[in-house]
This record gives structure tokens, C-alpha cells and sequence, in this order.
């Protein structure tokens, strides 16, 4: 119940509390000697330390999930941290080496019988894919992503989809000169991101995709529709000044001001 929390908490832009809640679980779950409610634990640690851009601590937890998992034969947090454990590695910059472990966990994950979290996990291999440069390829995982979200209607992350499909599309818009009609194509993802954590009232997704919305107005020119909207979403965080999000985006609000 605390790992659930905690993911709540962040997506409601509570990260701090989130992080605590978290903690809490792995202390609780290693109090009780309880192997399959520390395994879930570690793996919402990791997965939370990766929503806040701490990529060496999320690959730290990922690679205790793995060991005790394969320890206590634990399919599918095997298949699960291993995904983890690879968007790490990626975002350390082994991309090689991190998408083909997120490919193994994929094949594990669902070998497992798992749908559950799939969109999501999915979503990390889109991420991975657009770091080592290669849009076209994570776009593609997107649309398996995001189809699969709607038809499941596990759909918490769907605004990170968005963004991450606008990113794509605006870095394969650079290879392409610039493309004004991509440009405007994400901009458009980039604002069903926005709605949609805006009702969700899912802030920390909010603050990231109006981050990447910002920036792209702030290269049309339209520094003040960027200041104003990235300014709205950041004061309403009461917490998490540490966070690399809350960073960016004050470090952006005093260059569009």
C-alpha cells in the first residue's frame, strides 16, 4: 500500500512524500522477511528514483530487484527490473547494451503473462530509443504503447506517452531540417499531454511535458505563452525543489523571463 502511495503522491506532484512513502515500504517489507513484498517495493523504488531523473539510484534498486528475484524465482520481477535496469543503463548512455536488456525484460515480462504496467515499461524502451537517436524506432514502440493503454484502459502514464511521442517527433524533425509540419505535430502531442495530466491532476507529468512545450515555443518566438504556462504549473509545487524537473524548469523560467 505505501509503493502504490508513493506513486500516487508523485503523480499528484509530491515527490518528496512520494520518495518517503517508498522507503518506507522496502523498510517495512524487509521487517517482515517478506521476499515478494520486498521485490514489488524495491521495484517501485526504482521505477519512483527514475520518474525523478536519479538514473544511478534506479539502476542501484533495479539491480536488487534482479538479485533477489532470480534468488527467490521471481519470473516476472525479473522480466520487470531488468527493464529498469537497462532504461539506467541507457540513460547513462549505454544505449546499446541498455535496449537489449529492455528488449530481454519485455520478452520475460510478457512470458510471464503480464499486461499490467506493460504501456508504461513500453514507454521507457520509446525513452531509450529517442536518447541513443533513434526516433523512428521509439516511435513505433509508442504506437504499440499507446494502443495498448486504450485498450486496456490502463492509461496513468498516457501523458507521458504524449510527451515522449512529441520528443520524438520534434528530434526527427531536427534530422529532417526542421520540419515545420513535425514541429506542429508535436506541439500538438505535447498539449494532449498537458490536458490530459491536467486532469488527471497528475502535476510531476504535467510539469514535464509543459518543460518540453516551453522550449519549443521559446524557439518560435513565443517566449511569453511559454513563461506564462511554465509558470503556472511550477508554483503550484509545494515540494521537490531538489527534483531535476523543478530544477529545469526554474532554470528555464529565468531564461524566458
Amino acid at each position: 500500500m505505501r509503493s502504490t502511495l508513493g506513486r500516487i503522491l508523485w503523480h499528484l506532484g509530491f515527490p518528496d512524500q512520494a520518495l518517503a512513502r517508498c522507503h518506507e515500504a522496502v523498510a517495512l517489507a524487509r521487517q517482515a522477511s517478506d521476499p515478494f513484498a520486498l521485490a514489488l517495493a524495491l521495484i517501485y523504488d526504482a521505477e519512483l528514483h527514475g520518474r525523478r531523473r536519479e538514473i544511478h539510484l534506479a539502476l542501484e534498486y533495479a539491480e536488487a530487484v534482479i538479485s533477489l528475484s532470480r534468488e527467490q524465482g521471481f519470473t516476472l520481477y525479473v522480466g520487470w527490473g531488468t527493464v529498469l535496469r537497462g532504461w539506467a543503463l541507457a540513460g547513462q548512455g549505454s544505449h546499446s547494451e541498455g535496449i537489449a536488456q529492455m528488449r530481454e525484460g519485455l520478452n520475460a515480462h510478457k512470458a510471464a503473462g503480464a499486461i499490467l504496467e506493460r504501456p508504461t515499461l513500453l514507454g521507457l524502451l520509446a525513452d531509450a530509443y529517442g536518447k541513443a537517436e533513434q526516433p523512428e524506432e521509439g516511435l513505433r514502440v509508442l504506437g504499440e504503447a499507446l494502443a495498448l493503454a486504450h485498450e486496456t484502459g490502463e492509461r496513468f502514464d498516457e501523458p507521458m506517452l504524449l510527451r515522449l511521442k512529441g520528443e520524438l517527433i520534434l528530434l526527427l524533425s531536427a534530422e529532417e531540417d526542421g520540419s515545420s509540419s513535425l514541429a506542429e505535430e508535436a506541439e500538438v502531442c505535447l498539449q494532449q499531454a498537458i490536458a490530459i495530466a491536467h486532469h488527471q491532476v497528475a502535476r510531476s507529468a504535467e510539469l514535464e511535458a509543459s518543460i518540453s512545450l516551453a522550449r519549443l515555443w521559446q524557439c518560435w518566438g513565443r517566449t511569453n505563452d511559454a513563461r506564462v504556462m511554465l509558470a503556472g504549473i511550477h508554483g503550484m509545487f509545494i515540494e521537490g525543489s531538489d527534483t531535476a524537473d523543478w530544477q529545469e524548469a526554474k532554470k528555464l523560467l529565468e531564461r524566458l523571463r
